[in-house]
C-alpha cells in the first residue's frame, strides 16, 4: 500500500493544567508528519473556464435589485474599513441604496465623520458580486412618535404597516434613521462556472 506524501511541521506545545493543577499536555516542540496541503476545492473548475466576466450597468442594477443583504464598508478614524452586514433596498431610478439602522450604531458615527462608503453584495454561490461606491447621507433620527423624521421614515416603507401608530412608537423608541448611499460608481464581475 502506497502512503500519502508527507511533510514535516514543527508544532510548539504549551503546558496546560486542569482544575486540579495536573498537567495535560507536556510543553516543548514536537515533530509532526502531516499530509501535504491540497489545492482549494474549486481550483480545478476555475482552470477550465474563462476569466471573470465584467457586469455592465444594467446587469449590476438588476443584481442589486434581486438581493437584500450586503456588507457595508465605512471608514474608521485610522483609515481602516469597518464592515457590517446590512439589509438594503436598491432604487434603480435614483441609483441609491437605502439602509435602516439605529442612531447608536458604529456605522452611523463613522458616516458622520467621513461619508465615504461602499456596499458589497455577493450571490449565494459567491461567483458573482456587485459593489456600490459613493457618499452616504444620514436622515434625521426619529425620537418622538409621529415626529417629522418618523413620518418620513414611514413614507419610505415599501409596505405600509398595519398599525402605523405602533410602528411610529417602535421606530422612535429604537431611534431609527436611514442611511442613503448615493452610487457614484458600480462595478462587479461574474465567474461562469460550467
Amino acid at each position: 500500500m502506497t502512503s500519502l506524501p508527507k511533510y514535516v511541521k514543527y508544532v510548539k506545545y504549551v503546558t496546560t493544567a486542569d482544575q486540579d493543577g495536573h498537567t495535560r499536555v507536556p510543553s516543548g516542540t514536537r515533530k509532526c508528519l502531516l499530509p501535504e496541503p491540497r489545492p482549494a476545492r474549486h481550483d480545478h473548475l476555475m482552470a477550465k473556464n474563462a476569466p471573470p466576466r465584467r457586469l455592465d450597468d444594467a446587469a449590476l442594477s438588476d443584481f442589486l435589485a434581486q438581493h437584500a443583504f450586503g456588507a457595508l464598508a465605512t471608514l474608521k478614524r485610522d483609515g481602516r474599513p469597518h464592515l457590517s452586514t446590512v439589509v438594503y433596498m436598491w432604487d434603480p431610478e435614483t441609483r441609491e441604496i437605502r439602509i435602516s439602522t439605529t442612531e447608536d450604531r458604529l456605522k452611523v458615527k463613522q458616516i458622520r465623520d467621513n461619508p465615504t462608503a461602499s456596499l458589497y453584495v455577493s450571490s449565494a454561490d459567491h461567483w458573482k458580486f456587485a459593489v456600490v461606491e459613493g457618499k452616504a447621507e444620514l436622515s434625521e433620527v426619529t425620537r418622538t412618535p409621529g415626529d417629522e423624521a418618523g413620518l418620513a421614515y414611514l413614507a419610505a416603507q415599501q409596505q405600509r404597516p398595519e398599525d402605523e401608530a405602533e410602528f411610529l412608537e417602535t421606530i422612535a423608541a429604537e431611534r431609527r434613521l436611514y442611511i442613503t448611499l448615493k452610487a457614484d460608481k458600480l462595478y462587479g464581475t461574474a465567474l461562469d462556472i460550467a
